[in-house]
């Protein structure tokens, strides 16, 4: 165990609880210690951030890794070193501010209203995609490798993207913590299951004005339903989901009593990165 350098006061009160391991790791967190600070970790790429006792400075090794298209599991004890986080790379503007650049290389969004989680325009620049599921992550990152092959881009930039490797893990909240202070708007897609959409309303209460579902919609149910059947105990976890964005697909998932699974939006996921 150990303990933090920054003033346990200054830091911001976690408000999503959590159970079991991650809720005590988050309750030692709060009084300035870390408790499993190498194994709990979040998969990250196509983000940069500040170093938290430089100011303004990008941290070198992060700039590097997304010039270089390199995906990176952050530990805990690496997470909470980072200032603010931002979606793509920094630049200081005059000595005095930081602000994301914008690579001409990658092909900006066109994106229309989202309806079905789809960024808009006037956000695109701020967009970090958010996947609980590492396999759809890496099928993600295996597309946009093959789609910069196929138009000649060479080593561009991955899109901004984060695996939380499911439920929620301290690492995981503390870097969308940081990158939702940076002015990040978080687009997140899960499963369509209880667990799934507690997770997204976790999100909305977290990030009120800054967390996106992404794809969560009835269409999107549709194509990634199964024929799994969600136990009475677990269909009971979803009384707790409220947000109106996701009171539909509850209700939905209530009547059929069936899971669906983020391998089933595949496709839609990919053309939001392609289109980023």
């Amino acid at each position: 165990m150990k303990i933090l350098d920054s003033e346990v006061q200054e830091r911001k009160p976690l408000i999503l609880t959590l159970s079991g391991t991650e809720e005590l790791t988050e309750l030692y967190y709060t009084f300035g210690l870390l408790r499993d600070d190498l194994w709990n970790f979040v998969t990250c790429t196509g983000i940069t951030a500040t170093a938290a006792d430089q100011g303004k400075v990008p941290l070198s090794y992060l700039s590097e890794a997304y010039r270089q298209q390199v995906t990176l599991n952050l530990p805990l004890r690496e997470v909470v070193r980072l200032g603010n986080a931002y979606s793509g790379l920094l630049r200081i503007e005059r000595g005095k501010s930081l602000e994301n650049c914008k690579n001409n290389d990658v092909p900006r969004p066109h994106l229309h209203r989202p309806s079905s989680g789809t960024p808009c325009s006037n956000e695109s620049a701020r967009v970090v995609f958010v996947v609980e599921n590492s396999g759809v992550f890496s099928a993600l990152l295996d597309r946009f490798r093959e789609y910069c092959e196929e138009k000649g881009r060479g080593i561009s930039p991955n899109p901004p993207l984060i695996c939380t490797h499911g439920q929620f893990k301290l690492a995981s909240l503390l870097l969308l913590d940081k990158l939702v202070a940076g002015g990040a708007i978080l687009y997140y897609s899960g499963d369509f299951d209880p667990e799934g959409l507690l997770m997204m309303e976790r999100l909305l209460l977290r990030y009120s004005n800054q967390a996106r579902p992404w794809h969560y919609t009835l269409d999107d149910y549709q194509l990634a339903h199964s024929e799994q059947v969600i136990s009475p105990q677990r269909l009971k976890q979803l009384d707790r989901v409220i947000s109106s964005e996701l009171v539909p697909l509850k209700e939905e998932i209530l009547r059929t009593g069936r899971a669906g699974y983020q391998e089933g939006i595949l496709s839609g996921l990919w053309r939001d990165i392609k289109d980023y």
